[in-house]
């Protein structure tokens, strides 16, 4: 786990009187061997902020640290130092799934959607040209264009 802390020294003018005050921020972001997380604006779980690994099947827990894993940010498992990931298991704690998300992935075939799946962002599988099928179960919240250039039924 990795915890950055911010240390910042604010000096006070009171009554003709300097008071050095030591103020500490911390920042929350931790990562295991494949994956680089962030948490979430509301502080109740975290998000999958980039994969670093190398595994062409992806397996993502539910809990990391004790925090769910509500979601994978923007463009997550995009770039060339990625891996020619084929499948993706989503935990059932993934709420959304983040603007190119998986963009690029040409190799992508499988992926699954877990009932806690409320929103698919904008171009979260383009350019996903071997991804044929998704499964997903209705109500989704919200779905964006999903991308071009899938072979894809829904």
């Amino acid at each position: 786990m990795l915890d950055y802390t911010l240390f910042f020294i604010v000096r006070l003018k009171l009554k003709n009187l300097f008071i050095s005050i030591l103020l500490c921020v911390s920042t929350f972001a931790f990562a295991d061997t494949n994956f680089r997380f962030r948490k979430t604006d509301d502080g109740t779980g975290i998000y999958i902020d980039k994969y670093t690994g190398t595994d062409i099947v992806v397996y993502i827990n539910s809990y990391y640290d004790g925090l769910p894993v509500k979601g994978i940010g923007e463009r997550a498992f995009s770039g060339t130092n990625v891996a020619d990931i084929v499948e993706v298991y989503l935990p059932e704690t993934i709420e959304w799934i983040g603007i190119s998300a998986f963009s690029g992935k040409r190799s992508l075939r499988t992926i699954n959607f877990p009932n806690s799946l409320q929103i698919i962002w904008y171009a979260a599988f383009w350019n996903c040209r071997s991804l044929s099928q998704i499964n997903f179960s209705y109500p989704l919240h919200k779905i964006s264009w999903i991308g071009e250039s899938c072979n894809m039924d829904a």
